[in-house]
């Protein structure tokens, strides 16, 4: 069972096997920074608007395909 995300704070903290979450609650935004970095590492930003009711389930798609087994819920 996936666990259900309603804001910023319930993001803070989690990992999957590869990535972890670089979460700042004041802003409300984020990171998905990969464990093992490179020079060609790749940083997927989570927007301002990541869980405005046009966006949260992009943001979820991108958060599960990189091993999070998370549901967004939508803040519209």
């Amino acid at each position: 069972m996936s666990k259900v995300i309603k804001d910023w704070n319930d993001l803070v903290g989690l990992e999957s096997e590869d990535y972890i979450l670089d979460i700042d609650t004041v802003i409300g935004c984020g990171k998905i920074v990969p464990k093992e970095e490179s020079e060609d590492t790749i940083y997927h930003y989570l927007s301002t608007h990541t869980f405005y009711e046009s966006n949260y389930k992009g943001y979820e798609k991108l958060l599960r395909s990189c091993g999070f087994n998370i549901t967004l819920e939508s803040w519209g």
